[in-house]
């Protein structure tokens, strides 16, 4: 079972903090994009009464254009009927108390991170380890991710019922693809990787970097600059526009990108208070459940933007792209495989039939993974490390993703109806 270290949360609080300053609750700005599809005309908008929700957001207003995306698709949607009124940089709660504090009714709603509580959230804890079948790759692994998990927390019984005894409802549940390396030395093969020293912001991570035979390092983000630069750290387990946005790669010295399939990520929630979304009339919550694929669109069109920083990168120098060897490779797989074996073993009391779950999960990841690449035509990275970065600089349209996602979890609410 996970024992969450909150660095995850800590650097989404100092990347908001510092590079965007604490904003306080505001009128939310509409966010366009470019790729976005018309919104729809929702029957029975114009008898609905005025609803104003709140929403506690754990970063800034610059930092979530996907949170202020979701908060316009409504407007527009309910005709101005639904107003968000959103309350950025944690400035109404602290995200640890996120999900107490909308069951409460201190917010209708939230970004929460329930991973980071796992005595409230067993369930949600235990799911985490499945996060190691996450692909990689950017778009199509964000998108196989974010499609493949919500889905998954709106079928789940024993998820659902989880957060229904807290007083929650989950809107939606985002994903992210495979984490990777990078480190300030060549490290392609598990001879170089032996004994390197790993910033592994979670147990999970911290065990797939023992089986590479390296040594993880329990440091919170907000130390990384420095341990990395300082030789402390000889590698940084985080995302490749990550490494740009905390400044790893502007450090002196020589920077190695290393392509392999570590974990990904899948415990960020959109939560409602469960009374509040009971009482909302069908057709608002049709709206907010499709705003939420509106939230999956911007949030996969922000991440390859940063993706394709990261890229350039690569292009200058700054960072020489590696690809893992096979025995490096292999070794990995046989970790996640040895984890995701022993999980229903390893079950909670709140989950029915661990094996169904599991099983559950892998059948929507095949699914998802047939939906990005086959329907929507969004391929796997290339297999050479020096090809990736053209393949991130590609036109790429997520409007079809958007609809298809919206279809797919109108059909999962109806299912457990």
């Amino acid at each position: 079972m996970h024992k969450p270290v909150h660095t995850f949360l800590e650097g989404a609080l100092l990347a908001g903090a510092v590079a965007f300053g604490l904003a306080l609750s505001q009128p939310v700005v509409a966010q366009e994009s470019g790729s976005a599809a018309e919104i729809p005309t929702y029957e029975g908008v114009d008898q609905l009464d005025n609803i104003q929700l709140t929403y506690s957001e754990f970063t800034s207003s610059v930092q979530s254009p996907q949170t202020a995306a979701f908060a316009d698709y409504v407007s527009k949607a309910s005709k101005g009927k639904i107003q968000i009124q959103i309350f950025w940089s944690s400035s109404l709660m602290p995200t640890m108390e996120a999900p107490n504090g909308v069951a409460s009714g201190l917010a209708d709603m939230a970004t929460a991170l329930p991973v980071y509580t796992p005595a409230d959230f067993p369930v949600t804890n235990w799911l985490n380890d499945l996060s190691n079948q996450f692909p990689a790759g950017q778009p199509y692994g964000k998108l196989v991710a974010g499609g493949a998990n919500s889905e998954f927390h709106i079928l789940n019984d024993d998820v659902r019922r989880e957060y229904s005894e807290h007083g929650l409802h989950i809107l939606g549940a985002s994903g992210g693809a495979a984490y990777d390396l990078m480190c300030n030395k060549p490290v392609s093969n598990l001879e170089e990787a032996k004994g390197k020293r790993v910033r592994s912001p979670n147990q999970a991570f911290a065990e797939e970097v023992t089986a590479l035979g390296m040594t993880p390092v329990p440091i919170v983000i907000t130390e990384v600059y420095e341990a990395y630069s300082r030789g402390i750290l000889d590698c940084v387990i985080l995302y490749p526009w990550g490494y740009n946005s905390f400044s790893l790669t502007g450090i002196s010295g020589e920077h190695y990108w290393v392509r392999v399939p570590l974990s990904g990520w899948m415990a960020t929630l959109t939560l409602i208070n469960k009374d509040k979304w009971e009482a909302l009339p069908e057709v608002a919550q049709r709206i907010l459940v499709d705003a939420y694929t509106r939230f999956l669109e911007v949030d996969a069109e922000q991440t390859l933007a940063g993706t394709v920083a990261f890229g350039e990168a690569i292009r200058s120098g700054k960072v020489k792209p590696l690809d893992a060897s096979e025995d490096m490779i292999a070794a990995l797989r046989k970790h996640q495989e040895q984890v995701t074996a022993g999980m229903a073993e390893s079950a909670p009391a709140g989950v029915t039939d661990p094996q169904e779950a599991i099983d559950q999960f892998m059948a929507l990841m095949d699914k998802w993974r047939k939906i990005v690449a086959d329907d929507l035509g969004f391929q796997p990275e290339p297999e050479a490390a020096e090809d990736v970065v053209d393949s991130w600089n590609r036109d790429y349209d997520f409007t079809a993703y958007q609809q298809r996602v919206a279809k797919e979890l109108a059909a999962a609410y109806a299912r457990t109806e």
